[in-house]
């Protein structure tokens, strides 16, 4: 959500549209720590899927089966889509390093370190005897497996697609040996032990909003009450009233509304909020997510982003900007979301990186979970524990490279009408517009 001039940025956003699409530049990355999301489904069940005791989200795993003493490993150490999975000698390869994500339904992805590719059921079969392999990440029910606590300490993995354990072909001890899926039989072929590389590579909670409350916290949000436009000529004037902003069920709503509205800054036609943890919630790195259905119409501009807190390198954008999640515009046949960097020198010699993402369900009907994975010198943006977008290119006329990224920053949420990117709503732009987020959560290593 940017603070100065869009026309650079309008002009290059118009040139997307297909999922994963660079907008001027774009592809691992790992998950929060399952013991805090336990600990956040105590707090309220509703909210996050039950997830298995003693596997932690992020972590990577060597996983080796007891009847051979074997390692889940990718063959020849490959990283192409459709690279085989078999068993081999422990030896502390990349091959045998899997990061254990957690899906917001209770399942888990399993993702080949240096690859990136997640543990899949090939052509998302459903046969005893299907294979398995590494393919892209793609969130499909061929990547997902319920991790289930089984005898000694070991674990099965059942594939969500088909209901099949993840299983030593014939009960094979040798290097080599195929893995595939088979129905479950409890077996030791299809018993799996899950060791640590460190926990050091997981992410843990540091700070969340689950919006449980009867209002909205004012211990970890400020209002921003203005009518300036945004610096992107938006419309709206956004307010602290509850008619804008709220609790309600367990979530947070921003609503537009259209209006006749008058404040210190004159008269606008509609009203709506933002929000911000400035000088409340401030972080130098880290994991940023948010669960969210956005609104939709002509002119509707929903954004979850960052900015920084103490501006050391200079005004926008020469201090940089993150933005996790934006969207205008959204309709039936449009379902684009977008994550972008700003950054380079003061307005107007600043400079962007955006890359456009199709979820492959409706993001205004449905929640789904948008985060950054924020590091030194990589920021990675995923929807829905899908990786779309790795950024590792930006500078700073303020400093040297990593900034302007490597200062405090903190998370804002709002919910803009019109504006240059959007442009205005229309006759067809059905008021109020709201955008309802379930929880925003910050993770650190």
């Amino acid at each position: 959500m940017n603070i100065s001039s869009m026309t650079k940025h309008v002009a290059a956003i118009a040139l997307a549209g297909a999922a994963g699409t660079l907008l001027s530049g774009c592809g691992g990355g790992s998950e929060p720590n399952a013991s805090t999301a336990q600990a956040l489904q105590l707090a309220s069940a509703s909210k996050v899927a039950a997830l298995t005791a003693g596997v932690n989200s992020g972590q990577v795993y060597t996983l080796i089966n007891p009847n051979s003493g074997k390692a889940l490993d990718v063959a020849a150490s490959g990283s192409a889509d459709g690279s085989n999975v078999a068993i081999w000698s422990p030896n502390g390869s990349g091959a045998q390093q899997w990061r254990v994500n957690a899906n917001s339904n209770g399942s888990y992805s399993l993702i080949n370190v240096p690859s990136g590719k997640a543990l899949d059921v090939a052509s998302a079969g459903t046969a005893d005897g299907s294979n398995v392999q590494i393919w892209t990440a793609n969130g499909t029910g061929a990547q997902q497996w319920q991790i289930n606590p089984a005898a000694n300490g070991a674990y099965t993995l059942t594939n969500v697609n088909s209901g099949k354990a993840l299983d030593v072909a014939a009960a094979g001890t040798a290097d080599g040996s195929n893995v595939a899926i088979w129905s479950a039989n409890g077996t030791v072929a299809q018993l799996w032990q899950l060791q640590p590389f460190g926990a050091s590579n997981a992410w843990r909670l540091v700070w969340s909003d689950e919006f449980n409350g009867s209002a909205i916290d004012l211990s970890k949000w400020s209002f921003e009450v203005n009518g300036n436009g945004g610096g992107n000529n938006e419309l709206q004037y956004y307010t602290a009233r509850p008619e804008n902003a709220r609790t309600e069920n367990g979530h947070l709503v921003i609503e537009a509304r259209k209006e006749n509205y008058t404040g210190p800054d004159g008269s606008r036609q509609y009203t709506s909020a933002r929000l911000r943890t400035l000088n409340k919630g401030d972080w130098l790195y880290g994991r940023m997510e948010a669960r969210i259905k956005l609104p939709r119409g002509q002119g509707i501009w929903p954004a979850f982003w960052m900015l920084p807190t103490d501006n050391k390198y200079g005004n926008w954008a020469a201090s940089g900007e993150i933005d996790i999640l934006e969207a205008v515009n959204l309709n039936a046949s449009n379902n684009t979301i977008y994550g972008s960097i700003h950054f380079g020198g003061s307005w107007p010699n600043n400079a962007h990186t955006t890359v456009a993402y199709v979820p492959p369900s409706n993001v205004a009907d449905n929640y789904h979970t948008y985060a950054v994975e924020w590091e030194p010198t990589q920021i990675r943006w995923y929807v829905d524990n899908v990786l779309y977008s790795t950024q590792t290119s930006w500078w700073s006329a303020g400093g040297a490279f990593p900034a302007p990224f490597d200062q405090r920053f903190h998370v804002l949420l709002n919910l803009a009408v019109g504006g240059a990117w959007p442009g205005n709503p229309d006759g067809s732009t059905v008021f109020s517009q709201k955008m309802e987020v379930d929880y925003v959560r910050v993770y650190q290593k």
